[in-house]
């Protein structure tokens, strides 16, 4: 028990002084970028037709969810192509994006720009063939539920400009359920007015951690295990983050992308809840497989080689499930060296991050197919560069 305690206390360390702040600092630099051009990037791809699958899969390549969540009422709406919402999947690696990119950035080049072709290559694809044509336009008619929402049962308001459909239109309560966070609850002031303490910690925390990865003895020079003490107290504040934002598998909603997107203030809110959901997960990742290791003495990284193609399948699969939380964990994974990169890539091409969310609520068959029609091509590529070696 002892021993499970001390795996647990340094998995929690690690995950927010060897991750966590690492990804703290690249949402502030690209949330600030989504701030600033979000709703530009929008607009055009409504407007360049031809383009909108390159559109789509670039704006998905951005790191986080925001630019693939605003894609999906797009086509619900009738303004862009099936093959433009597969383009977008495809390319997005929502939140995991921001972990590779902090522990494996030439790594992460590539997997980005491999996505990117795939999701181009694919969306014209689609579109060539037709699939999900006709969802578009059975998607052109408002949901019975919006159609028929009577005055007794207003849509819910939203004090930011929307993004990708229009206030009170036939997807606005798909989009807009009522929120996490509910203003005057105790999370909803921990996370709107204690955001400030929640950037301190993780200043901190970049700091030693910066420091650690220079391979500098930060204990010895203040007298005292510092690493502990700024590790495990981020890793505390991720948590209270975590619960307060009522953030679990998955990150960011629609409407919460729109709020970041409109306000730096609400930015800065929002990356604070992204940072601790990945420190969450890195965590989950990192205990489980020293708790696994400690307990069954196993190698997991020779089990995997000794598996064959299957890894590569089974990493695919795991990319159907919607939110960002298990695709945290099987980045984590292959920075871990446990599978190789031919299962990073079927997983990148495969998982949807949070953006598969709002296109549940809005409409599930689209949803169901675009999931699917991502898989085919993760499986196929993943496999091709199994074989090749990698």
């Amino acid at each position: 028990m002892i021993e499970i305690t001390g795996i647990l206390l340094q998995s929690a360390e690690d995950s927010f002084l060897q991750v966590g702040v690492f990804v703290g600092a690249l949402l502030l630099f690209f949330g600030y970028l989504n701030y600033r051009t979000a709703g530009a990037v929008v607009n055009l791809i409504a407007e360049q037709k031809r383009l909108q699958v390159v559109i789509g899969a670039a704006f998905g390549m951005s790191p986080g969810c925001g630019g693939a969540i605003f894609v999906m009422p797009l086509y619900v709406r009738g303004v862009v192509t099936f093959g433009t919402v597969v383009a977008t999947l495809i390319s997005t690696m929502g939140d995991s994006s921001f972990v590779i990119i902090a522990r494996m950035p030439k790594q992460a080049l590539y997997i980005h720009l491999i996505s990117f072709v795939v999701g181009v290559i694919s969306g014209y694809i689609v579109d060539a063939l037709g699939i999900g044509s006709s969802l578009v336009q059975a998607a052109k008619e408002p949901p019975a539920p919006a159609a028929e929402q009577s005055e007794a049962e207003p849509q819910p308001a939203s004090r930011y400009p929307h993004i990708g459909h229009e206030a009170g239109d036939a997807v606005s309560s798909a989009l807009h359920p009522e929120n996490r966070e509910v203003q005057g609850s105790l999370g909803y002031e921990i996370t709107h007015r204690g955001w400030p303490v929640y950037w301190v910690g993780a200043t901190l925390g970049l700091i030693v951690g910066f420091l650690l990865l220079c391979q500098l003895d930060v204990n010895q020079w203040v007298g005292f295990n510092l690493t502990r003490v700024v590790g495990l107290g981020g890793a505390v504040l991720s948590v209270i983050w975590l619960v307060a934002g009522r953030h679990t598998v998955a990150d960011d909603t629609h409407g919460e992308a729109e709020e970041k997107a409109a306000s730096l203030t609400e930015t800065l809110v929002h990356n604070a809840h992204e940072t601790a959901f990945v420190t969450f997960w890195v965590f989950v990742a990192y205990s489980m497989y020293a708790i696994l290791m400690h307990v069954t003495h196993l190698d997991l990284q020779l089990l995997v080689e000794q598996s064959g193609v299957w890894p590569v399948i089974v990493c695919a699969c795991i990319g159907l499930i919607p939110g960002c939380g298990p695709q945290i964990v099987t980045v984590t994974l292959y920075i871990q060296g446990i599978i190789p990169f031919s299962a990073l890539v079927a997983h990148t091409i495969s998982q949807d991050g949070d953006a598969l969310f709002p296109m549940i609520a809005m409409h599930p068959r689209a949803a169901l197919l675009a999931t699917i029609t991502t898989t085919v091509p993760a499986i196929l590529l993943g496999v091709l560069l199994y074989w090749a070696g990698l």
